[in-house]
């Protein structure tokens, strides 16, 4: 009866270690078959040419800005014809002439300056027509303005040719206006809003 335990005993031996080594070697045969990873490959992206439109040469010299004093008519006429010019004769640099930096005025002059830069072309100018003004508040350095007034439409024309329109900004059926005008450091009344009454929807109404 000993042999056969003896036997037996060294199967059961035999076969656990056979067990044993085959775990080894697919362990060390999986690990040989595994691939190194590639190597990433970083492509930095290409520099994006910025392209910005000039400002044109002017085509005539700007008008002399009358803002001084408490003439309201004149004062009024003076500011639209500089800005009429801007229109015809695109400058962001120029808007703060006729218009105080930050207010709504200012904001939709620069606005409607910069796209005529960017689509090479100007505004054939109709100026507005001041019918009545009344000041109803004192001037100290922030005057509103009661006025009516009214503007046809003006063509837009694009600069490359200077004959082809190619849009235009509606007319401003003539209607009461609330302007305020600020007083600068150096004496001269600037736009800061026109709104229509008695809605005062909006602030920047282009009468210019």
């Amino acid at each position: 009866m000993i042999v056969p335990r003896l036997v037996s005993g060294l199967l059961i031996a035999a076969t656990a270690l056979a067990s044993l080594s085959g775990c080894a070697m697919t362990a060390a045969t999986a690990t040989g078959a595994a691939a190194p990873p590639a190597p990433t490959l970083t492509v930095p992206p290409l520099p994006l040419k910025a392209i910005t439109a000039g400002v044109p040469k002017p085509r005539t010299a700007p008008p002399a800005l009358a803002t001084t004093g408490t003439s309201w008519p004149k004062v009024l006429a003076s500011l639209s014809a500089y800005g009429q010019w801007l229109l015809a004769n695109p400058n962001p640099a120029l808007v703060g002439n006729v218009a105080t930096p930050g207010c709504p005025v200012a904001q939709l002059l620069a606005q409607q300056v910069q796209s005529l830069i960017t689509e090479n072309a100007y505004v054939t100018p109709a100026p507005p027509v001041f019918s009545v003004v009344t000041a109803p508040t004192p001037a100290y350095g922030h005057e509103v303005l009661m006025v009516t007034a009214a503007r046809p439409a003006e063509p837009v024309v694009s600069s490359a040719t200077g004959k082809v329109t190619i849009g235009s900004y509606d007319a401003v059926p003539s209607a009461l206006f609330e302007v305020t005008l600020d007083k600068g450091a150096d004496g001269k009344w600037r736009y800061c809003t026109i709104e229509n009454q008695p809605d005062e929807t909006v602030a920047a109404v282009p009468l210019i």
